[in-house]
């Protein structure tokens, strides 16, 4: 039950904040989700976004 909230949260973060974009690491939404306590660690992007994103 857990995995499937999970995967379905993720699944909406992908929808929304359009994580597929190239310019993922530089859009709005990642750099305030970098900005808050909550998500430091960024689990959803990937690697490299993240990189992108802590640059930006």
């Amino acid at each position: 039950m857990i995995r499937k909230v999970a995967d379905l949260i993720a699944g909406e973060l992908h929808r929304w904040f359009r994580l597929t974009v190239t310019e993922t690491g530089s859009s709005v939404p990642v750099l305030a989700a970098l900005l808050d306590p909550r998500f430091k660690d960024l689990d959803f992007l990937s690697s490299a976004k993240c990189h992108k994103a802590e640059e930006a």
